[in-house]
């Protein structure tokens, strides 16, 4: 992330056969996004997020799943980084936080929560707080339903 709010996924690697490092670079989002104020990253094992089995659908155990979320002035975005890099959603900047006139800045944590109502299947859970507001977006691996 730089000072413009443009982010970038770099990937690093070494060649063997003289010892030289590569790099490759991916732009995840640009600058017309805003400067970047929190970030916060997640990469699990796509087993830990399996369920019980009983529906038929289970995690590949080993494949990792990687997920970043960036919250500029205005937005939080949820990008998903393996197997392709996606933008998975936009949070728009709470309403009461809009009509502030000294604006408060967003801070973000993601992390895996299972409760009663999700059972054995570990749900990616983003908090978001910003000013006096405090948000909970949860998001189920794909096929778990809405």
């Amino acid at each position: 992330v730089d000072t413009r709010g443009v982010v970038q996924r770099v990937h690093f690697s070494k060649q063997m056969l003289f010892s030289t490092y590569n790099a490759s670079f991916e732009c995840l989002l640009d600058s017309e996004a805003g400067q970047v104020f929190s970030m916060s990253t997640l990469q699990v094992d796509s087993g830990s997020l399996a369920s019980d089995g009983s529906d038929g659908r289970e995690g590949v155990p080993g494949q990792q799943l990687s997920m970043l979320c960036i919250a500029t002035g205005k937005t939080s975005y949820v990008i998903t980084l393996d197997p392709e890099v996606k933008i998975l959603y936009r949070w728009p900047q709470p309403p009461e936080e809009e009509e502030k006139e000294e604006p408060c800045l967003p801070c973000l944590a993601l992390g895996l929560a299972s409760t009663r109502a999700t059972g054995p299947v570990a749900v990616t859970l983003l908090a978001r707080g910003w000013g006096q507001v405090l948000e909970l977006l949860g998001m189920r691996p794909s096929g778990e339903g809405a």
